[in-house]
């Protein structure tokens, strides 16, 4: 152990809660993305007409993040 953590006691299990946290956020960020692509495809993929249409906006909707996101790295 380093001198550090011998006048710390408990820092590490501090460090290790603070990135379960992070992990866990992180994880369930992903995941509710990861639900509306899914859902806008399934919207897309179920039928013709307006579904396609609101799949389509569903989808892009999803994406507009991230296209402002490039514009700002762009300019």
């Amino acid at each position: 152990m380093s001198r550090f953590e011998l006048r710390n006691p408990g820092f590490g299990l501090v460090n290790f809660f603070t990135l379960k946290v992070l992990f866990v956020d992180i994880a369930i960020s992903v995941g509710d993305v990861g639900s509306d692509f899914f859902q806008g495809a399934m919207i897309f993929s179920s039928g013709g007409g307006q579904n396609q249409i609101f799949g389509a906006i569903t989808i892009g909707i999803n994406w507009l993040p991230g296209r402002t996101f490039c514009l700002y790295r762009i300019a």
